[in-house]
């Protein structure tokens, strides 16, 4: 169920949670096919091309991307065939002659338009900008390779306009042709019948935004069901959004502006923002402000249980520069002490449960009246949960570690990009990552030295390599690279890309009762979360789709689980 859960949430992450639909108090329900997926791409050829993206054009050229990509083409074109409606059959080794047309969409620019309703995907068709002999050769390819899978040809002759009738639902199967320097790709009739009478009238199958280099619309509560999707607690497929995302060049780095539509009312309710400033410390490396928290705690119905009935409105959640487990979380509670208790004994208990790490003991330190829990004896970690006050305020506070006294607090200015603000649902600053910093941390003055890698993307993937080692069910070893590091997806791109990254901010605002605003300001378009879901995506050996199987990537060797200190000392 897991592996389920995070490759619908990478998919999401990936998408960019974007698309178009329409609100009603209800799901949406429609017989005839409408605009699931629209997607205008400029292509990598037209960003990396533009003055001021020195830095995501230094980022694209590393090695190690060129490996991410490359790998991602390989698999989008092996699944291609299904696409059309061909069996898996015998499509896999077919699927390299198909690269050159999956390295073009992402090369030029695309345009990309499903249609659908509730009983499937009526037709899709994709246009991509080449000229004619590119487009000729990848026209021929793929009817070499779709030819046998689908059945005779309806029309057309190789290289030229053509069709392919198949078996499916979708008639016809597979359409090719090219018209006014673009090539034209689908399957089934509307998707591309409009597309191609949009290229002949005007030359271009959608116009797209003055300087847009990608516009994503589609409806979630629609597709999800066609993707196989399930109900999640979190949010019923239902209620899911449709959102509309463009993605704009600016001073260097990206701008994404999302209008995120539910078909329901969201419910929240904003109150003013009470924060944890007696614990907030510097130097941060991820700050994160959410309201309506308890919404979503109560949803996903993890500690249902344990009986606990209240959850903090408010989440504040940071990161502190250093070691990975320097992560915090705090939020006001009418009375923490009631849900320590109930959380104190049961909760270490299962997660003691589930480790993997051999030959070590742990225990539950609990102070009077339970005003703070402490699971003692993990390697590297000491996990704890407290209750604080804050001002006039009571709260929740943990964290895999305890804070230090080094660092003072939290800057001022970085706070009140959340104090007073009255539509704020959602406040997310980080260092994606970075591997300089200044001498002086607090006023950021002084020269810029060089440092270990910091940033939250590091942290998460240190995160990741040590969950493989500690939690990982019945896994005797850890994949380990050739350089020795444990193996957890992208980390090599990680380890080579995190310098060049930057800050990412991001906001969510509430714009109306069923209606979010996101704005955000990045180097590569993804915080680091998604970043981490998105390599874990990519690297699937079932990518686009998802494959829980435990796979041993290539290059990699395995070694058995290493042993981590007795006790909680750092390394």
């Amino acid at each position: 169920m897991q592996g389920g859960l995070d490759m619908r949430w990478n998919a999401l992450a990936c998408l960019g949670a974007a698309f178009l639909g329409i609100l009603g108090s209800g799901p949406r329900v429609v017989a005839r096919d409408v605009p699931l997926v629209r997607h205008h791409f400029a292509g990598m050829a037209r960003i990396t091309s533009l003055p001021d993206m020195e830095v995501l054009r230094g980022i694209l050229a590393l090695p190690e991307s060129r490996r991410l990509r490359g790998e991602a083409e390989r698999k989008l074109a092996i699944h291609l065939p299904a696409w059309f409606g061909a069996g898996a059959s015998g499509a896999t080794a077919q699927g390299p002659a198909l690269v050159p047309l999956v390295q073009a969409a992402l090369q030029q620019e695309s345009h990309l338009e499903v249609m659908g309703s509730e009983s499937g995907v009526g037709s899709w068709a994709v246009a991509v900008r080449m000229e004619e002999g590119p487009a000729a050769e990848v026209g021929k390819s793929l009817r070499d390779v779709l030819t046998p899978l689908l059945g005779s040809p309806a029309g057309g002759t190789p290289g030229a306009d053509w069709e392919l009738s198949g078996t499916g639902k979708r008639t016809p199967a597979a359409r090719f042709a090219r018209l006014k320097g673009w090539m034209l790709v689908g399957s089934g009739q509307e998707s591309f019948d409009g597309m191609r009478d949009r290229i002949t009238a005007t030359g271009v199958p959608t116009t797209p935004g003055s300087n847009e280099v990608s516009r994503l619309e589609a409806d979630l509560a629609r597709l999800a069901p066609l993707m196989g999707w399930a109900s999640e607690p979190v949010l019923p497929v239902n209620q899911w959004p449709a959102i509309r995302m463009s993605v704009e060049p600016r001073k260097g780095r990206l701008r994404t502006t999302a209008e995120v539509a539910f078909a329901q009312p969201l419910g929240l309710k904003l109150e003013p923002w009470t924060l944890p400033k007696g614990v907030l410390r510097d130097p941060l490396v991820g700050f994160t402000a959410m309201q309506g928290a308890d919404h979503w705690l109560n949803r996903l119905g993890l500690f249902t249980s344990y009986g606990i009935t209240e959850w903090p409105k408010q989440l504040f959640l940071w990161s502190v520069a250093g070691d990975a487990w320097n992560q915090y979380v705090a939020g006001p509670l009418t009375s923490p002490t009631n849900l320590l208790n109930r959380l104190a004994v049961p909760l270490p208990e299962a997660l003691v449960r589930h480790m993997n790490w051999q030959g070590k003991i742990a225990a539950v330190q609990l102070t009077n009246q339970a005003m703070r829990v402490e699971l003692r004896g993990m390697p590297y970690l000491l996990p704890f949960l407290q209750s604080i006050r804050s001002g006039e305020t009571d709260m929740l506070y943990g964290g895999l570690f305890p804070q230090t006294a080094r660092g003072g607090p939290a800057p001022e200015p970085l706070l009140q990009q959340v104090i007073g603000r009255t539509n704020l649902v959602l406040y997310d600053w980080e260092t994606t990552g970075r591997s300089m910093i200044w001498t002086n941390l607090a006023a950021k003055t002084g020269p810029k030295v060089l440092t270990n890698a910091t940033g939250r993307l590091t942290q998460i993937k240190q995160l990741g390599q040590f969950w493989r080692v500690t939690m990982s069910t019945n896994n005797s070893e850890v994949p380990v690279s050739p350089s020795g590091e444990i193996w957890v997806p992208g980390w090599d791109w990680i380890n080579a890309a995190h310098a060049r990254l930057g800050d990412t901010i991001t906001e969510v605002t509430q714009t109306g009762p069923s209606q979010l605003s996101v704005v955000r300001s990045s180097q590569i378009g993804f915080n680091a979360l998604e970043l981490a879901h998105l390599l874990r995506w990519i690297e699937n050996p079932a990518f686009p789709g998802w494959s829980d199987a435990r796979y041993l990537p290539a290059g990699m060797k395995t070694v058995p689980v290493p042993q981590g200190p007795t006790g909680a000392a750092k390394p």
